[in-house]
């Protein structure tokens, strides 16, 4: 075998052997914060209407957790990050301002008096 003959080879196996149909993808994190809505359950039944208003103009129904560190339970809710003024009501009557700093990926607890 000539020299350029080897040289054709080995350039066919390394070709061959490079391509091994792999393919990897990788996602990032989701560009959101959360906020837990903490209080006791004797202090504020499940029958109760809560809603959290969001600077002035976002307005969700929320739902009472109670602050159980063994087996953390409740709802969570989005929220963009950065800095945000959050108003708790329970039946139209404000309970809760609060001026909160919300980070990506983080939840915050806010406990209700």
């Amino acid at each position: 075998m000539n020299k350029n003959g080897c040289l054709i080879i080995i350039l066919i196996l390394l070709l061959i052997t490079s391509c091994s149909g792999l393919k990897s993808s990788s996602y990032g994190l989701e560009n959101k914060g959360y906020i837990k809505i903490i209080g006791s359950k004797a202090d504020y039944s499940g029958y109760s209407d809560f809603y959290m208003v969001i600077d002035d103009n976002t307005k969700v129904q929320v739902s009472v957790s109670k602050d159980i560190k063994k087996r953390p339970e409740g709802k969570i809710y989005k929220i963009t990050p950065g800095e945000h003024v959050i108003m708790i009501y329970e039946d139209d009557k404000l309970i809760l301002k609060k001026r909160v700093f919300i980070s990506s990926q983080q939840i915050n607890k806010v406990y209700l008096p």
